[in-house]
């Protein structure tokens, strides 16, 4: 099972200027694909800038994200 990450543009260098980062959405039938033991190829999205640029802290929420998806 591959993610193909989207390329960072310069909407990304803005966000580190704020010391932020967008998180990486991962298509839910990418989940249901690893529980079955299909091979998928899927492409990543970015969260949109705005949501970025106003979250309280992008290491805590990627941080959720990243657990989230690990207890499943």
């Amino acid at each position: 099972m591959t993610i193909r990450m989207p390329q960072k543009n310069f909407l990304d260098k803005i966000l580190k200027l704020f010391g932020k980062e967008r998180c990486l959405k991962v298509p839910d039938f990418y989940r249901n694909g690893m529980e079955k033991g299909i091979d998928i190829y899927v492409q990543g999205q970015f969260e949109s800038f705005w949501q970025a640029l106003f979250r309280r802290s992008s290491r805590e929420d990627q941080q959720k994200i990243r657990d989230d998806l690990t207890s499943r």
